[in-house]
């Protein structure tokens, strides 16, 4: 989980040196621990506008020590009955750590670092006419944007397709097996469109940083089979495995801090999510109910890094 990392201060956080920060590394959930001269992290917090913590001071002979810790995407769920969010900053049972009203009857819910804050707030999707509803914040109330993009009736997605560290949006459309993507949260066209997977049925989009470069690229689950790819373009798949049972809801996410997306399952009959660290095939790394049974699940990283440091 931790990743030890020394040496010289630019070269861990760019544009930065001791007491100042005017840059962003674009990695959403990240904290660096500058170790103190016997080992310690300490909590002089250095922030910037993208909700990233710098915890620094010099060793007595002037250098540094860095620890990075990602902080693990957990998990929610939408009721669609209710249209409620309940949203748990563990990867485990109990009571939801945030409530959310968001959206109406028939859209389905997204969750997403839309502005680049360092953290997912919540947004929804009508299929009936291809609008996206996004909230800037974890509270109920109006959407703070909304737009169209992509044909209706289609399955929408969340990732940063382009390393910017802000979520945006896509869909896949199931009618010809097509993904289209968009680098920004507004309407228009496409910034990437490719076929990938069979027509059909049985195909579940999914969407992660498999390879743990800080894009996000799509795969697909074709009857418990996923086939991912590395780039956002068609082709074969990059890995390929088989996970989960029949009859369940593919999730994804870095479950561990482990900065690469694992692959988990939901299954919507007992609220049940299985959860993998790594995108291969093997028993679950996390197994727990969580919210209502038949509700839809949502990962993400919903605590808000502005509270302070997260230290190990």
């Amino acid at each position: 989980m931790f990743e030890a990392i020394t040496d010289p201060i630019p070269a861990i956080c760019p544009g930065s040196a001791p007491g100042t920060f005017t840059g962003c590394p674009g990695i959403a959930g990240w904290f660096h621990y500058y170790a103190d001269n016997v080992g310690n992290p300490v909590a002089d917090e250095i922030g910037d506008e993208c909700g990233h913590f710098y915890l620094q001071t010099e060793y007595s002979n002037a250098t540094h020590d860095c620890q990075s810790y990602r902080v693990p995407k957990t998990a929610g769920v939408y009721y669609p009955a209710t249209s409620t969010f309940y949203l748990s900053n563990h990867n485990a049972g109990g009571n939801a750590d945030q409530v959310v009203n968001f959206g109406f009857a028939g859209t389905v819910p997204l969750v997403g670092d839309w502005t680049g804050k360092g953290y997912e707030s919540v947004g929804v999707y009508n299929p009936a006419n291809g609008v996206f509803y996004l909230k800037n914040s974890d509270g109920g109330g109006n959407a703070d944007t909304a737009f169209q993009f992509g044909p209706p009736n289609s399955i929408p997605l969340v990732g940063d397709w382009n390393g910017d560290g802000v979520d945006t949006v896509g869909v896949y459309f199931p009618a010809n097996g097509t993904f289209y993507l968009r680098n920004t949260n507004t309407g228009g066209d496409s910034d990437l469109a490719f076929s990938y997977g069979p027509v059909g049925g049985g195909v579940a989009p999914v969407v992660g940083d498999w390879n743990g470069d800080g894009v996000d690229t799509v795969g697909i689950d074709l009857n418990t089979v996923f086939y991912l790819k590395n780039t956002n373009a068609a082709g074969n798949g990059d890995v390929a495995f088989q996970y989960g049972p029949a009859g369940v809801t593919p999730v994804s996410g870095d479950f561990a801090g482990l900065r690469a997306s694992g692959i988990g399952v939901y299954a919507p009959s007992n609220g049940i999510f299985y959860l993998r660290s790594t995108p291969s095939a093997g028993n679950a790394d996390a197994q727990f109910g969580y919210g209502p049974p038949n509700s839809k699940p949502v990962m993400g990283v919903f605590v808000s890094l502005g509270g302070g440091p997260l230290l190990p």
